[in-house]
């Protein structure tokens, strides 16, 4: 199966979809921009009132595209209580920790450390064994991923000490 960015645009090109890279450049530029907008919103809130805004607007988003599409607001408890817990430590949690933490690092070691969580959940699945085993293809991306990671913090490295190299 293709990975999903290439999904994304051959479904969108087979469905009259015109633009499909467009739509991605604009998820890229969406989720991107979120830790320059969190380190510019630590300078003056706390990383308690930087969480609340995001999942405020988020959810606010998000009821309005439902009103958009007239869909119902559903009224389960028990799903409100499953989209509650979900919330928690999918979206409120990490977000404190990123606010918190954007008060230590600069914004491109933040975004660098999120990219990573996609190899970080392979090793806690096996740690924990949640899956048995790798895949060849999980293998290669794991070390593919690891990899750049490695090279990206090499980089941002050397940059950093050519800049500083400059002001002495």
């Amino acid at each position: 199966m293709p990975p999903f960015a290439l999904r994304v645009a051959v479904r969108g090109s087979r469905g009259g979809e015109q633009l499909p890279h467009l739509r991605i450049a604009l998820l890229v530029l969406i989720w991107g921009s979120a830790f320059l907008w969190i380190k510019l919103a630590d300078r003056g809130f706390s990383p308690v009132e930087v969480t609340f805004a995001r999942l405020a607007l988020g959810a606010a988003v998000l009821f309005a595209v439902m009103l958009a599409r007239r869909q119902p607001i559903l009224r389960s408890v028990t799903l409100w209580a499953h989209i509650a817990v979900a919330a928690l430590f999918g979206n409120a949690i990490p977000y404190l920790l990123f606010a918190v933490a954007e008060q230590a690092v600069n914004t491109s070691t933040a975004g660098i450390i999120s990219a990573t969580t996609p190899l970080w959940t392979l090793v806690l699945a096996l740690a924990v064994r949640h899956q048995k085993a790798v895949t060849a293809w999980q293998g290669a991306g794991l070390i593919i991923g690891f990899g750049g990671g490695l090279l990206i913090f090499l980089a941002l490295d050397v940059s950093l000490r050519a800049d500083l190299g400059r002001w002495r």
